[in-house]
């Protein structure tokens, strides 16, 4: 049984295995600790039963009673987390501009970060559950929508003031910015930040980006100190990772795709190509890059065996192509972002304008960018290539962000982090039915996230009350 046919199996979040005695649940807490370290040590398609079972001390036969396989088993650990973190959502208390709302807000998100790392073996491998292909959904959208449904409706509730933000998309946006700023922190991407550090901001740009009326004081009073003492340190790269080169690595203009340097310019040719390229981007989407096949993009692109070898050794091969013209379009748009925001405010049309930009990119790369932050990648080149493009973002990021003027303590490092989380995570829930976001509602959460959360941006606030 796969684990995209457990969840379809499933109707409820919770453990399969049987009720078992006291000495049997002792076995069954030990074998779901050992698989957690497994998972988090080698990754979910290296680690094998042999190997938590010898991490647990046990047979595999003994394991076996407990558990039919390891998709079983990682399974009931992703459906226990997500448990975990929908019974958070109900503890979510009253927010506001006050300093209780913005105490209870910190709070919770650090109670979020809590739960993540408890169940960072399960969190760091979670794309292998998201297959979209699979009726009637992934359990990544079930999970969204079930979560996103109860954290709305927390928001509409709890909410002190007005905001101009509806409440279910500012929920799924919520969601996707606390998973992806978790998974940085989680890989080692914190740029010479403490934990504290990236909670305090964290917490400070979503209490503005819900509530912009917030007085400085507020954030001043609980986070000021923490953000104050990193703004002294200086800028680290990502902890962990060897030198993979400057943003001068990445190249900056723009070209044709497919690139006729290395296709020729014969147009049927140039068709035929990049027929394969949507085709191979529709298929590493929908099943990811280690699940997708030769065979599947060459049923996508409708084309025959010999067509593709004759243009591309391998699906890494194809994989690599699409990355190098995400990298270059990418560091374009970026690099385009810089002048946006150094226009001084009102910049909002400006923005949104570059938002329906990049939105259209993402769809386009999103096979790739999923391949990236999931580290779901083919070769040293391309883990060189994602760190590469990563590093330069936030470089880039950060010199935008540090211009802006704001009433509050504000680290441009956390403010960078989060920036490239919303860019990352908030789109990826734009291609399904209501709750999550359409495209037009993906630009209006982005625009008021980063305008209020990061530029301290209060013009053209609409004054209408968080809706449920």
């Amino acid at each position: 049984m796969t684990i995209a046919e457990h969840f379809v199996r499933r109707n409820s979040y919770g453990p399969t295995s049987p009720v078992v005695g006291e000495r049997g649940a002792r076995t069954r807490r030990a074998i779901v600790e050992g698989a957690l370290d497994c998972f988090e040590q080698k990754g979910f398609h290296a680690t094998s039963v042999e190997d938590i079972a010898a991490a647990v001390g046990i047979s595999r036969a003994a394991l076996y009673q407990y558990f039919e396989n390891k998709e079983q088993l990682f399974g009931d650990l992703v459906e226990t987390a997500g448990a975990d973190l929908l019974r958070l959502i109900g503890r979510l208390g009253a927010l506001g501009p006050t300093p209780m709302g913005f105490d209870n807000l910190h709070w919770w998100l650090g109670e979020w970060a809590w739960v993540q790392d408890k169940y960072r073996g399960v969190f760091l491998e979670w794309a292998v559950v998201d297959a979209p292909e699979v009726p009637p959904q992934t359990f990544m959208e079930r999970f969204v929508g079930s979560a996103s449904g109860r954290l709305s409706a927390r928001l509409a509730a709890n909410a002190g003031a007005p905001t101009g933000l509806d409440a279910d998309d500012a929920a799924v946006a919520l969601l996707g910015v606390l998973f992806r700023v978790n998974d940085f922190r989680q890989r080692g991407f914190l740029r010479g930040l403490t934990d504290d550090a990236v909670l305090a901001g964290v917490a400070t740009a979503v209490q503005y980006a819900l509530f912009p009326s917030t007085p400085a004081s507020v954030i001043s009073d609980h986070a000021a100190a923490e953000l104050q003492e990193n703004q002294a340190r200086s800028t680290a790269e990502p902890a962990g990772v060897r030198a993979v080169g400057t943003a001068s690595r990445v190249p900056r203009s723009p070209r044709p795709q497919p690139d006729p340097e290395r296709f020729g310019s014969n147009a049927r040719v140039l068709h035929t190509v990049e027929r394969l390229l949507d085709a191979g981007a529709t298929v590493f989407a929908a099943r990811g890059y280690a699940a997708a096949t030769v065979a599947d993009i060459r049923g996508e692109a409708g084309v025959a065996r010999g067509t593709f070898y004759r243009y591309f050794d391998d699906k890494e091969a194809l994989l690599a192509t699409l990355a190098e013209d995400c990298a270059v379009r990418l560091a374009a748009l970026v690099a385009l972002l810089d002048g946006v925001l150094a226009e001084g405010a009102p910049r909002s049309e400006s923005l949104r304008a570059w938002l329906y930009e990049y939105v259209e990119f993402h769809r386009r790369y999103r096979s790739v960018l999923r391949a990236w932050t999931d580290q779901d990648l083919a070769g040293v080149a391309q883990t060189d290539l994602a760190f590469t493009v990563a590093v330069a973002t936030v470089r880039t990021f950060d010199h935008a962000l540090a211009g802006i003027e704001r009433r509050h303590p504000f680290d441009v490092r956390v403010g960078s982090i989060m920036l490239l989380a919303m860019l990352e995570s908030i789109p990826g829930y734009s291609m399904g039915a209501d709750p999550l976001l359409t495209e037009d509602r993906v630009v209006d959460v982005l625009a008021a996230f980063i305008g209020r959360g990061l530029l301290d941006d209060r013009t053209g606030l609409s004054e209408t009350s968080m809706l449920p």
